[in-house]
């Protein structure tokens, strides 16, 4: 393996761009190098405190490029493959990133260690998310690295919010499913958010599993590895942010926005130990913060850090440790019955800790949320933004006036404009979080986006409640599925254990016919398509803000917020939809 080291050179910025550049050419044939390339292409770049500005990393990027790929008859796996980078300690800022994830993507199957730390990494605008947010996704094939230092560069709220986005999509193929005994189709999002209530959990199997799930896993992995090793794909099984076991963030974080995706992150990420088995033996990458025993996100130091978005970040990290401690109690077996006693004690206590300390952690992270709509507002993550935009396009089509809630009460015209008077009722109300998600079927006739907006003209304003001649020259150019497996007849119907003795007013809550005729399956994607949703928010997620927009039980109780400051109303209602945090697609 070839160590260029720089850190001894006197020289800096673009000239240094320039030796590295010209040692890099002497590889290819026919080149000094050649002979040590044809024998070992594997290489390790330093270039930690050179200096190296956009301008100067440019020239280097465009060298190694060139290098991994060329091929020829006297080296056909290349000339050079890249193990370790550093660029620590420079200034580049996120317009290096182009031509870096170019380089991360070519060297998917050999890059071990990525250090980007103390540089000038910050995300502003639209033009740094996009940039951001491919150079994140081009770590989506890698399946062998160790660490990623982002350490010292305030990547700011946007920056952490395409991160968040981009981890919690990334997959980690049969290690998600090996972890909790499911087949990889069932097993794609492995979030930590239950997706009807925004409340958090670290397993998705019952406490004191997580013992088992750790030997499943790890006969998982041995059967795995055993199978491969013959192909070459033994370490392949793995890839992605998730499947990275170090992922360093200190000194980044300056806001609560920035410490609550890294907290969703913190959860959900899988245990440093667990993550080597899908990678080979060599040189250690363990950071030094403490932290990282446990938990493979390094958050400390952030003196930055708010104490408020600190305190929620300390909780996810503690809520790992008592995970790990209470899975390893269960798991061990006593034969004497007095010591079997006291580890059922010791156990019982322990859950009950952890409960005590997940209603703490939950009531933290709503104050984190209230802040940053107060402060930044819900724009300021993509996510929210996309939710809001989503579930208003869909009230305008969805929501039927022939469904209104009697309990409404009528209309009133006043100074402020048109209102409605509610009318209270004894019995009691059913919960948003109660309804059950159901699945969706493929759709024989697909209209195209344009054709449905076009029909939609034809039939007037989708808020009229129009079932007449021209919803029927709707429903004349998109046939009726046959048989939807979801439509708004039924969609707002409860959970198992509801009885059919619903109220007057619960009754009324459900539509009575397909909008326009078409099943809300078809709905979403439309929606979602106009929108931009499909790429941010998960199907589940989709259909739960459809539900609630087209629900007039939701209309009346934004009605009864409006006493409410404007944040605290967009919090209950991004909570009413699931849409606070990132789940895997």
């Amino acid at each position: 393996m070839a160590k260029l080291n720089y850190t001894g050179r006197k020289i800096q910025g673009v000239r240094m761009a320039q030796a590295v550049s010209k040692d890099l050419r002497k590889r290819i044939p026919p080149g000094t190098g050649t002979r040590a390339s044809a024998r070992d292409p594997h290489v390790e770049i330093d270039l930690t405190g050179r200096q190296l500005t956009d301008e100067g990393f440019d020239i280097i990027a465009n060298e190694l490029i060139d290098l991994i790929q060329y091929r020829d008859a006297e080296h056909p796996n290349g000339i050079i493959r890249l193990t370790e980078v550093s660029l620590s300690g420079n200034d580049l800022s996120v317009a290096s990133m182009v031509k870096l994830g170019r380089i991360i993507a070519l060297s998917v199957d050999s890059m071990t260690q990525l250090d980007l730390s103390n540089n000038l990494i910050s995300v502003i605008d639209a033009e740094h998310r996009a940039i951001w947010s491919v150079f994140l996704e081009s770590f989506q094939g890698c399946y062998m690295l160790k660490k990623i230092d982002f350490s010292g560069n305030k990547l700011g709220v946007a920056g952490f919010d395409v991160l968040a986005r981009v981890y919690a999509q990334s997959d980690l193929y049969f290690l998600e499913a090996a972890a909790n005994g499911e087949s990889n189709g069932d097993s794609k999002n492995g979030n930590t958010q239950n997706g009807h209530n925004g409340s958090t959990t670290l397993e998705k199997s019952p406490a004191g599993a997580g013992a088992e799930a750790r030997k499943r896993s790890s006969t998982a992995h041995e059967q795995f590895h055993e199978l491969n090793k013959a192909s070459g794909s033994d370490y392949a099984s793995s890839r992605g942010l998730r499947s990275v076991p170090y992922l360093v963030f200190s000194s980044c974080c300056t806001t609560n926005a920035d410490a609550f995706h890294m907290w969703n992150m913190i959860l959900s990420h899988h245990h440093p130990d667990e993550l080597f088995k899908s990678l080979p033996p060599g040189k250690s990458a363990t950071p030094m913060d403490e932290t990282a025993k446990n938990n493979g996100i390094v958050y400390m130091p952030n003196d930055q850090l708010p104490p408020l978005g600190k305190q929620l970040l300390d909780l996810g990290y503690g809520l790992r440790i008592l995970t790990s401690d209470d899975a390893e109690t269960s798991s061990t077996e006593s034969e004497d019955e007095n010591d079997e006693e006291d580890l059922v004690s010791d156990i019982i206590k322990k859950r009950e800790i952890r409960r005590k300390h997940q209603v703490e952690m939950e009531r933290v992270k709503n104050r984190v949320l209230l802040d940053i709509f107060k402060k930044s507002g819900f724009r300021s993550g993509e996510i929210w933004s996309v939710a809001f935009d989503m579930m208003v396009t869909a009230r305008a089509l969805l929501l039927n006036d022939t469904d209104r809630l009697m309990a409404m009460g009528p209309v009133e015209e006043g100074p402020r404009g048109r209102s409605y008077s509610i009318q209270e009722e004894p019995e009691e109300e059913a919960s948003l979080s109660s309804l059950a998600p159901e699945k969706e079927t493929s759709v024989v006739e697909w209209p195209t986006l344009e054709s449905a907006l076009e029909a939609l003209k034809l039939g007037g304003s989708p808020t009229k409640g129009n079932n007449g001649a021209n919803a029927a020259k709707f429903r004349g150019r998109f046939p009726r599925n046959a048989s939807p497996s979801m439509s708004l007849q039924n969609f707002s119907r409860l959970r198992a254990g509801s009885t059919s003795s619903q109220t007057g007013r619960s009754r009324s809550m459900i539509p009575r016919t397909n909008r326009f005729g078409l099943p809300l399956a078809l709905w979403r994607r439309i929606i979602a398509d106009a929108t931009g949703a499909g790429e941010i928010l998960d199907t589940q997620q989709q259909m739960q803000v459809l539900r609630y927009a087209a629900d007039w039980g939701s209309v009346k109780q934004e009605l009864r917020l409006r006493g409410a400051l404007e944040y605290e109303q967009i919090w209950k209602i991004l909570s009413s939809m699931g849409c606070l945090s990132y789940t895997g697609m």
